[in-house]
């Protein structure tokens, strides 16, 4: 009897210790099943197979609802969105539903992007203060600012977003991020108070703090442009010949070199032109210029507008010169035509397509935006007589 238990006994522990040999080596195979599961997800995103991609998360969500990869899959998905109005839901869930989430900050910043692209200007205003709020100390505060200064802008609440652009240049020391900055308020400034001494204190810091920028043929451009509106045709040209010459490849130097040619019959000649305090100080404190008519479109023709219809385009704009509007316009033309230019008072805008309804007027803009890396609004046109009226939607 003893014997005979010792073998049960036996047997036992062998069938114990196999099925703890067994158990060990299948954890050993596939330890974490969902880190696994995840993995493939990641390749699958990676791959751009996006039927196989949303099947798998969904049954991760399923099969995993505790992992801490939960949000990490979450992100996929909306990153993989193709529908922006989801995508922005799907990334204020992570926001507002995940705070131990390492790219919550990033997700935040994903909604601010979405919304720019869909020029969408008082959500944008909000996320970007949200932003600012939630995220205090991420790398990405400077970029929820630069959101805001925008949204700000295109609503045309300028005071605000000047307010915006001054915080980001004395928190933010970053060379790009400052010069940024600048422009944007050099723009602020021309839009509040014309071609004024602000406007010329903001050209002479970028020219001044920023000669390896990227901005600095812009900046010398315009500087030169401010000379010709005030007749000082020297230093203008001097201006204009510093960019043909130590910028060729630029776009503006391509514009200075139009411009030499504009001015040759008023014969300047070389001279000093970086404004100093003293010059800044004797400029104009504002110099509002009136308003400009539209003449008409280049480009355009009548059958492209329907009496009293009401019509969507895309605008593009605003330009400082015809010919900065032509360079874009011969860019784009073959595939959105029609693609028109109009002269206004803040310089010149291209629209571009015509369409009935406002959803393939947004599919053009998100081309657009993907395709050539050009952010435009939507806006309605319709005719009345001889007239054409242009409102942003």
């Amino acid at each position: 009897m003893a014997q005979r238990l010792r073998k049960h006994i036996n047997f036992a522990s062998v069938l114990l210790l196999a099925l703890v040999l067994a158990d060990n080596t299948a954890s050993a195979v596939n330890p974490n099943p969902d880190e696994e599961s995840y993995t493939e997800i990641k390749r699958l995103f990676e791959s751009d197979r996006k039927e196989q991609l949303v099947n798998a998360s969904k049954q991760f969500l399923r099969k995993y609802p505790k992992s801490n990869l939960v949000a990490d899959v979450r992100f996929i998905m909306a990153e993989s969105e193709a529908d922006p109005q989801k995508a922005v839901a799907q990334f204020k869930i992570l926001v507002d539903k995940y705070a131990y989430f390492k790219k919550r900050d990033l997700s935040q910043y994903r909604i601010c992007e979405i919304l720019y692209l869909q020029s969408k200007w008082s959500d944008l205003k909000q996320e970007a203060e949200k932003g600012i709020r939630l995220f205090k100390n991420s790398g990405y505060l400077t970029k929820f600012k630069f959101y805001l200064a925008k949204a700000l802008i295109h609503l045309e609440q300028f005071e605000a977003a000047k307010k915006v652009c001054i915080d980001i240049t004395r928190t933010d020391h970053g060379y790009n991020n400052l010069s940024e900055a600048l422009i944007l308020l050099s723009y602020i400034n021309r839009s509040m108070y014309g071609i004024s001494r602000s406007y010329l204190y903001s050209l002479s810091e970028i020219i001044a703090g920023f000669r390896n920028s990227e901005n600095m043929p812009a900046a010398l451009y315009l500087l030169g442009r401010y000379y010709r509106s005030k007749g000082d045709y020297d230093k203008a040209y001097s201006a204009y010949s510093d960019v043909a010459a130590k910028y060729p490849r630029s776009p503006e130097a391509e514009f200075s070199r139009k411009e030499l040619s504009a001015i040759a019959q008023h014969n300047p000649s070389k001279t000093a032109y970086i404004p100093d305090k003293e010059t800044i100080k004797k400029t104009d404190s504002i110099d509002i210029q009136p308003e400009t008519d539209m003449e008409g479109m280049e480009g355009s023709g009548e059958n492209n507008y329907s009496e009293k219809a009401i019509q969507y385009s895309i605008s593009l704009g605003p330009f400082d010169t015809i010919q900065n509007a032509r360079n874009i316009k011969k860019l784009i033309d073959k595939d959105f035509n029609p693609v028109e230019i109009a002269e206004v008072r803040s310089g010149f805008y291209i629209y571009a397509g015509r369409y009935s309804g406002i959803d393939p007027a947004f599919k053009t803009k998100v081309r657009l935006a993907e395709e050539f890396g050009i952010n435009g609004s939507i806006v309605k046109i319709i005719k009345d007589g001889n007239k054409i009226y242009v409102y942003e939607e």
